[in-house]
């Protein structure tokens, strides 16, 4: 089968944000696993509108224009297939060994080097285009993190110690995501949750949960099987499908 993520690519020098560029495509030119790829953005972004540095030559920050295949619900599968895409090729390359943090960082060393993003314009039929945005730090120094983001944030070169060509990873992220891709075409839901779960590190720890202005600890267990992540508290268990999850020696030194 030939890959379908990926198939079609354009690559930018500098642009405001990846994911905005595929949003605002006319719908005449979108094709399914169309790749955006750009050398900087000036305006790159993560979950609940942070700002993520996308530096020219630091990093790999890409769009993917996706489908949805499978009911709305289980659009958070399209983010976990991706983080696992991330992961896997990262220790690929490099024999570190990421890890996933609910529901869509990528760490190593227990420190963020990797986000997913996903977004959706409003637009009507069975299965809609979606965007997948991704970004990697690379090749940053210490130095390039330097607000309250720079306390949890890494980069591949600081975790690892070593330099390796960016395409080769780009372009095995990409073939791992296509393989993934297929999966949660073909309703695959089990197979995608399972390689997630097996990438997170944090099962039964101490964790905190944020929720806006709404926040609490607990421990997290397990994941249910629409992607919640179930937190066990002293008399009750809460089940919870959107937020932020800390880790304890994060929010012990915030």
């Amino acid at each position: 089968m030939l890959q379908l993520i990926g198939k079609d690519f354009i690559l930018l020098k500098t642009i405001h944000s990846t994911n905005d560029y595929l949003l605002r495509l006319p719908e005449s030119d979108k094709h399914e696993g169309l790749v955006v790829r750009a050398e900087e953005q000036t305006a790159g972004k993560g979950r609940l509108g942070r700002r993520w540095v996308s530096e020219k030559g630091k990093g790999l920050w890409f769009s993917i224009l996706v489908r949805q295949w499978q009911p709305a619900a289980e659009n958070y599968l399209l983010v976990f297939l991706s983080a696992v895409a991330v992961a896997k090729g990262v220790q690929k390359i490099t024999g570190c060994n990421p890890e996933i943090k609910w529901p869509n960082d990528i760490l190593l060393n227990r420190r963020k080097f990797s986000g997913i993003l996903l977004e959706k314009r409003d637009n009507s039929g069975s299965n809609p285009f979606l965007v997948v945005g991704i970004g990697l730090n690379v090749y940053h120094s210490g130095q390039d993190f330097t607000d309250d983001y720079g306390k949890y944030a890494t980069s591949i070169f600081l975790e690892c110690g070593t330099y390796f060509d960016r395409e080769m990873l780009f372009s095995l992220i990409l073939e791992i995501l296509d393989v993934y891709y297929q999966l949660y075409k073909q309703g695959k839901k089990s197979q995608i949750l399972q390689e997630y779960i097996s990438m997170g590190h944090f099962w039964g720890e101490e964790v905190r949960i944020s929720q806006g202005k709404v926040t609490f600890t607990g421990r997290a267990v397990r994941l249910d099987e629409q992607g919640g992540l179930v937190i066990q508290q002293e008399n009750q268990t809460k089940t919870v499908y959107a937020g932020d999850l800390i880790l304890k020696e994060w929010f012990e030194h915030a």
